[in-house]
Formats: C-alpha cells, structure tokens, sequence
C-alpha cells in the first residue's frame, strides 16, 4: 500500500465504523482479488466542498471471469449506494489502461 498527499494530517471522516470498514475491506479485496501486483495507492485530497480518497491500482483483468459476476462484483456498487443513500457525498470509479481507480468525494459536512 502506498500513501501520498497529506494522509497522515488529513482530518477525520465522521462515519458510522462499520460501514466506513466494510468500504475499505471492499476496495482492499479487489485489490487483492484483481490486482496484477497485489498494491494499491491512496492520496488523499483536500479541496473547498469535499475531502476526496483516491484509490488507484493495476487492473488485472483475467481475474474477472463471467461466472463470478453475478456472483460477486457488487461492491462497489454497495459503496456507491451506500455513500449516495446515506448524503455522505459520491462516488466515481474509472478503468484507463488496465489502471483502476475509485474516488470517494466525503462532503466537508462529514469531516472533522
């Protein structure tokens, strides 16, 4: 795991634990699940109407097999609902070049 930005002087986020766990469990086990090297990055950014936590890591796609996504593949979109369901703020994911990346836009309300 890599770290940059301010990560260890950036505020807090006033979530219930649980859920803020199961987000970053979900983020952290497709990493490991369909990484090619098993690393991901996290920066963290601070901006005027949100605190935004990037994750980003290598794509392996032939960890993603059809069969597994009825099955699982939901995560992201629980932590999408999950942030948009509760006005914690959004929530984009992209794919460019086998590199994934999630954002998590936090709304400042929800920042100490």
């Amino acid at each position: 795991m890599g770290l940059s930005g301010n990560f260890y002087n950036s505020p807090f986020i006033n979530f219930p634990y649980r859920q803020f766990r199961n987000i970053l469990m979900e983020i952290f086990s497709n990493v490991y699940n369909h990484s090619q090297d098993k690393i991901v990055t996290i920066r963290i950014q601070d901006t005027k109407e949100h605190l935004i936590l990037k994750f980003k890591n290598k794509t392996d796609t032939s960890t993603i097999k059809e069969s597994n996504i009825n099955f699982r593949g939901k995560g992201i979109d629980f932590i999408k609902s999950f942030i948009n369901k509760q006005q914690y703020g959004y929530v984009e994911s992209s794919i460019n070049n086998e590199n994934y990346q999630i954002k998590l836009f936090i709304d400042k309300e929800y920042v100490l």
